[in-house]
């Protein structure tokens, strides 16, 4: 199949068409036609050029042609449908893909353990060759960063542990091989000593046996559980084995254990529950098994008999028991998806994304702290599991985003403010457009609750009443006021103010207007609830100040609550988001990001300089007509979290900080919002 015909063959996908007839099934039965249209849709795929130099050989000229004539008759519903899930639409990778972002690390009360692969034969060709199916489902995922490395070897283990130490994970968890001489997956007890005696290597390392070495590699297993660098609980060395290898018996394990002297150490059953008594010190679940409930997706391979399941499901069974979770370490699996190794009959976690991941990482952290007589383990299933998609390791379709969102969630578990702590107020701008001075009174209690020296920039009509600029001043004589038109609402005055805060040296900057929202009759609810989570009573100010200080890759800070996703609020700012999104470098069309909604938040000002680089004006806004969607303001909302990721960090919510309560715990993303409705 030449170009020009596979360049038809999108062009078809791409545009409206007749309805698909009784005529094409009969032109070549329901079975055949499912084979050539998955064979086809395979060519405009991710790897189309490769399936087009063998789409002959593979199917025939016949079958081709007649899938052609299929995808010209199918409905517009169906061929949307896998337009978007195979045709580049200007976002090749996932809509949560991030870059990395800057360094910097706030340490956890949390140990995350990465389960790590090792092996000496990667089977790369059934990880590249995976397709996809059904639609939605994303394969082939590839590494990105590393590449398909041929081996398993120190010097890669110990590259890929600083970068996973970096993100806040503090162990790696390897399978132990069978013997000295193991060949494929596993590690020898040579290799794991020689990672875990070199300099390099940041993170602590324990062991999984899925069953007992042979006994000459004894002597070489007792050097690594007397590392130093071996994860230990309460001084004793962690050890997982797979309980099913003695039929859930601990004592051979411990008989064996003996062998190397080391009689006491901290044995972990990896499997499910074991019975109460049966000699382990704690358990986890590494994978969830059978899925409780399945889900019924859109084939595109029509012999698919795979079990398909909800992301939070899955999470669940990681979980553990709740009943049991004093003797259970939390597990948290990336995804779960072996269609490289089971093709058609593969186990799949459908919606499984970093976002997802981040909720169902927060309820594993929240429960492993819940025990304070205990080491808070979280066993993170995995770094490079690419045979089963768990993978951590930033990939082609991912980027670093399940790294990133792992460092935001173990952050929040980090030290707790001190309580006497205290920011420089020098360092905080508020810049406030107070479009009605009515609310002045309201604005300048939570303004109280900040600390002592900080800026104030207002923007006032510019033919509001002397009485209101005298009633700003009789509280804060310092205030910078700048009286401007009408126009581009809180975001030009927001833009001009801004530039005027970063030539005074502000390091922090709060925005917040003077919301009424008349359009809606809970306006003054959502104005409040947007002041109380972002300058609500001590300790709040602080504490979002504080989360600045202690996490440098945080750029901004919005309203829990209040923060929506880029893809289900877009209203009527399409062309203008693409239009600023593509100034800052990004492409939105297939982007999917939290912003802040009402754009009231805290940032950094380092985060909003490549704004700041727009080269905004006056000119730029389109003049104020009332509207409720549409504009330059609008777009400019959605986009700010762009110009946060541009300037390299990321952007978190108040329920995200520290000891914070958040809402999407338990594996669940909140989809929708309260104050607007989704487009």
């Amino acid at each position: 199949m030449d170009i020009a015909r596979l360049n038809r063959l999108q062009s078809v996908l791409r545009f409206q068409s007749s309805v698909w007839t009784r005529r094409v099934r009969s032109l070549c039965g329901r079975t055949a036609m499912l084979r050539a249209a998955s064979a086809v849709l395979e060519v405009v795929g991710a790897r189309a050029l490769a399936a087009a130099a063998a789409m002959g050989e593979r199917v025939g000229k016949d079958e081709v042609e007649a899938a052609e004539r299929l995808i010209v008759r199918m409905p517009l519903y169906a061929r949307d449908g896998l337009r978007r899930a195979f045709l580049p639409t200007g976002a090749a990778h996932h809509p949560e893909y991030s870059e990395r972002l800057v360094g910097g690390l706030t340490p956890s009360r949390v140990v995350a353990v990465a389960v790590y692969r090792w092996s000496s034969e990667w089977n790369w060709a059934a990880v590249t060759g995976s397709q996809a199916q059904f639609i939605g489902h994303r394969q082939p995922r590839v590494p990105a960063m590393f590449g398909c490395y041929a081996r398993t070897d120190r010097e890669l283990a110990i590259e890929q542990a600083r970068l996973a130490a970096g993100y806040g994970i503090g162990a790696f968890c390897i399978d132990a091989g069978a013997g000295p001489e193991r060949r494929g997956d596993g590690a020898t007890a040579a290799e794991v000593f020689a990672l875990m005696d070199d300099p390099g290597m940041p993170l602590q390392v324990c062991v999984h046996f899925d069953r007992r070495s042979e006994p000459t590699s004894t002597t070489a297993w007792r050097q690594v559980l007397t590392h130093p660098r071996c994860l230990k609980v309460d001084g004793r060395p962690v050890v997982l084995v797979d309980a099913s290898a003695t039929d859930g018996d601990a004592s051979q394990w411990r008989a064996w254990l003996a062998e190397t002297d080391i009689d006491d150490v901290h044995l972990v059953a990896v499997s499910g529950p074991v019975p109460t008594g049966a000699g382990y010190d704690a358990e986890v679940r590494l994978w969830p098994g059978q899925a409780d409930t399945r889900m019924q997706p859109t084939l595109l391979n029509s012999t698919f008999a795979g079990a398909v399941s909800l992301y939070a499901d899955d999470a669940r069974l990681l979980l553990g028991d709740e009943k049991r979770h004093s003797t259970s370490y939390p597990a948290v699996a990336a995804a779960m998806d072996d269609s490289p190794l089971a093709r058609e009959h593969a186990r799949i976690s459908a919606d499984a994304a970093p976002s997802r991941y981040a909720a169902a990482l927060h309820q594993a952290c929240a429960r492993a702290v819940s025990q304070p007589d205990r080491t808070p383990l979280v066993f993170l299933q995995s770094w490079n599991d690419w045979l089963h998609g768990a993978v951590l390791e930033p990939d082609c379709d991912n980027g670093f985003a399940y790294l990133e969102q792992t460092r935001q969630v173990l952050e929040q578990f980090g030290a707790a403010m001190h309580e006497d702590w205290q920011p420089h107020g020098r360092d905080i701008a508020v810049i406030l457009h107070l479009h009605y001075p009515e609310l002045w009174p309201e604005i300048s209690e939570y303004l109280a609750h900040l600390p002592d020296g900080f800026r104030l920039y207002v923007s006032i009509g510019e033919y509001a009443a002397a009485a209101c600029e005298d009633a700003i001043r009789a509280l804060f004589p310092g205030a910078v006021i700048e009286r401007l038109e009408n126009r581009g609402r809180d975001l030009l005055p927001f833009v001009q103010l801004l530039a005027r805060a970063r030539a005074d040296g502000c390091r922090f900057v709060c925005k917040i207007h003077s919301k009424k929202s008349l359009h809606r009759l809970d306006g003054d609810a959502w104005r409040r609830d947007l002041f109380d989570k972002l300058l609500g009573e001590d300790p709040c100010p602080r504490r979002v100040l504080f989360a600045f200080e202690s996490r440098p890759s945080v750029g901004m800070i919005g309203p829990a609550g209040h923060m929506v996703w880029s893809d289900r609020f877009r209203g009527s700012n399409d062309a203008r988001v693409r239009e600023l999104a593509t100034s800052l470098g990004f492409d939105a069309r297939g982007a999917r990001y939290r912003f802040a909604a009402g754009t009231m938040f805290w940032a950094r000002m380092a985060a909003l300089e490549p704004l700041l680089g727009l080269g905004l004006t006056r000119e730029s806004f389109e003049e104020e007509g009332g509207q409720i969607d549409g504009t330059l303001a609008h777009a400019l909302e959605r986009v700010l979290p762009l110009s946060v990721r541009r300037a390299g960090m990321s952007v978190i919510d108040t329920g995200q900080i520290a000891d914070g309560n958040w809402a999407r715990a338990g594996g669940r993303v909140d989809e929708t919002y309260r104050w607007a409705e989704s487009s």
